[in-house]
């Protein structure tokens, strides 16, 4: 009776590590390839480990300069619509629910994790309401793993060459990203398996 037991918590285990590998991979193949514009980041804190932290262009959402919605919480899921602009795909709208996509968008879906306001006392000196200035948001690929030694390398690369540093991203139906790979002057620096 144990090993039965066991044997179902193994099988559900490998299971639910099965679906995660299943979906990345879905995502990868059958997403729409972009390439985001990353920002440069503080060399000193920029590895940890072995993985580069990530920082895009389109994790700060300045909403007077994007169409779409204006009223967000922190939190909430973010769906944001991507064109593609000077070799690399930027942000033109924002939207609190799942938008029409319009010609060749692809919408990417986040995470609000900051709010900035117009007025830095917001709510502290009792407004209701206050203006949203801007969002930080986070799509879950602020993170790259890479292989051990190849940090530095990697740092000194996107130090030097930070207008032609890319990450190639796969955007799926629904809006969930995966990392791809990094490219230098649209060459594969690193890539990802398919699976």
């Amino acid at each position: 009776m144990i090993f039965a037991r066991l044997g179902l918590i193994a099988l559900l285990q490998t299971g639910v590590l099965l679906s995660m590998v299943w979906d990345r991979a879905a995502i990868l193949n059958e997403g729409t390839p972009i390439l985001l514009k990353t920002e440069p980041v503080d060399p000193r804190s920029l590895f940890r480990g072995y993985y580069v932290d990530l920082n895009y262009e389109i994790d700060r959402l300045e909403l007077d300069r994007l169409e779409g919605d204006r009223v967000f919480e922190r939190w909430q899921p973010i769906y944001v619509a991507l064109e593609k602009q000077n070799g690399h795909w930027s942000a033109t709208s924002v939207f609190d629910e799942w938008p029409s996509v319009i010609g060749d968008q692809v919408i990417i879906q986040g995470t609000i994790e900051r709010i900035v306001y117009e007025d830095n006392l917001c709510g502290f000196d009792g407004e209701a309401s206050c203006t949203i200035k801007a969002v930080i948001v986070r799509y879950g690929i602020d993170s790259y793993f890479i292989p051990e030694g190849d940090g530095k390398k990697i740092e000194d690369m996107m130090r030097d060459n930070r207008d032609e540093f890319r990450v190639g991203v796969s955007v799926d139906s629904e809006g969930k990203a995966a990392i791809r790979g990094l490219l230098l002057r649209g060459d594969w620096i690193y890539e990802e398996p398919a699976y």
